[in-house]
């Protein structure tokens, strides 16, 4: 019982909590952390939960992005505007 309990301890900070977006473009990142209506913790990560259950408009026009990686976790994103960037590919 002692080794089974040890193991449940060690295996908690593993089980999905706090999952973070991955955002490689300084540019967007900086963009959604300082947007308090997508970082509604406002910590210095945007979890795949904010990204989730953000219900509005993105406007990153002409920020200098070249990589928009992570917009797909944005299911319900209502607007995207990612013109005059250095975007080659958006899947």
């Amino acid at each position: 019982m002692k080794a089974l309990y040890t193991i449940f301890i060690l295996l908690i900070p593993f089980v999905g909590f706090g999952q973070n977006v991955n955002l490689p473009d300084a540019s967007f990142k900086e963009y959604l952390l300082g947007n308090s209506a997508i970082n509604t913790n406002g910590d210095s990560e945007i979890q795949v939960i904010e990204a989730n259950t953000f219900e509005g408009a993105i406007n990153v026009s002409g920020l200098n992005i070249y990589d928009l990686s992570g917009i797909e976790y944005f299911n319900s994103l209502v607007y995207l505007n990612c013109s005059d960037n250095q975007i080659t590919n958006l899947d």
